[in-house]
């Protein structure tokens, strides 16, 4: 009998064994998975882009009178610089090396101030979660050189809110310093990056060693999403001069020519002649390649040149109101 039971023994206590560790494999892929679960990035609460969530306008976080962009485009001048007024408030002149472009610029109306990581690109991988306080400071931000760049205007609105799987600067060898800012922008700010986004940094990077890549996860989206700016590019000194552009200019040239109406009324004949006038005072441009003010020939040309055609030179002091000499 005690020779069975021992028999039994050596029969039950593996199966014990067993059973003890397949619960303890149980338990543990459980845990696993609630730990990844919970790691994971929530968007139930996710709150729709748009730009003024961030910025309205550049601030001037010191009171100096220079604003963020005129603190970037000092900071990467590269000789003698100049403002438009004695009071250094806005720049001028100076020259500037886009390494987006590789060119380089001595009129900063023909730059714009990136952020490297585009605001929306940061909202949907993170930002939308902060605070309003955050979101200023990361839409301002001159503590980290990374985040702010002067690029010309030209790249920088084909760039819009693109990160490196959508779009890289023309200029090759500024792709690896490109693709390291990138990262060190996302990692300071604890910004995620999406799967396409990480393998086009690592394709990129895949000379380069020691690099610690933002964590993967899926970017928070919504068909509510205000990108419609993005197509300008990331800098809002091109938006204050489109909200500005009520073209009121042209209602009083219409309204006014209406009252020369009654004067015509007395002659039919002459009634189809007026109206064909009124639609060719409605001055008709094109993009045509004018750069300067003295191409313009109105003030309507040069409001049409900035506002239509994204001739930021036009208006140097970015006041949003285009050829001073013209339209006074």
């Amino acid at each position: 009998m005690n020779f069975m039971n021992r028999n039994m023994l050596f029969i039950i206590l593996p199966l014990v064994v067993f059973l003890s560790t397949c619960a303890n494999d149980s338990s543990k892929s459980s845990t696993s998975a609630t730990s990844e679960s919970s790691s994971t990035t929530s968007c139930d609460n996710y709150t729709p882009y748009s730009r003024d969530l961030y910025m309205s306008s550049w601030l001037d976080a010191d009171s100096d009178c220079q604003n963020t962009r005129t603190e970037v485009l000092i900071g990467s001048n590269k000789s003698t610089i100049s403002y438009t007024s004695s009071s250094n408030c806005n720049v001028s002149s100076g020259t500037w090396l886009d390494p987006y472009t590789n060119h380089s610029y001595t009129d900063s109306a023909d730059l714009d101030i990136d952020h490297l990581v585009p605001l929306a690109e940061a909202h949907r991988s993170g930002g939308w979660s902060w605070d309003s306080a955050k979101k200023s400071e990361y839409a301002n931000d001159l503590t980290h050189t990374e985040t702010l760049i002067a690029v010309s205007a030209s790249a920088n609105r084909s760039k819009g809110d693109k990160d490196p799987s959508d779009w890289l600067p023309s200029n090759t060898s500024y792709h690896i310093t490109y693709a390291k800012n990138w990262i060190a922008v996302k990692n300071t700010w604890g910004l995620k990056s999406n799967k396409s986004e990480l393998e086009a940094l690592k394709d990129i990077l895949k000379t380069e060693t020691g690099i610690t890549y933002p964590e993967e996860a899926e970017e928070c989206t919504s068909s509510s999403d205000n990108t419609s700016t993005e197509s300008q590019g990331d800098d809002t000194s091109a938006e204050t001069s489109t909200t500005t552009t009520t073209e009121t200019t042209t209602t009083p040239t219409t309204t006014t020519e209406t009252t020369t109406t009654p004067t015509t009324t007395t002659e039919t004949t002459t009634t189809p002649t007026t109206t064909t006038e009124t639609t060719t005072t409605t001055p008709q441009f094109t993009c045509a390649g004018k750069k300067t003010c003295s191409q313009m020939t109105s003030c309507d040309e040069a409001k049409f040149y900035l506002n239509s055609c994204g001739v930021s030179s036009l208006d140097s002091d970015k006041d949003g109101t285009p050829c001073e000499s013209l339209c006074k």
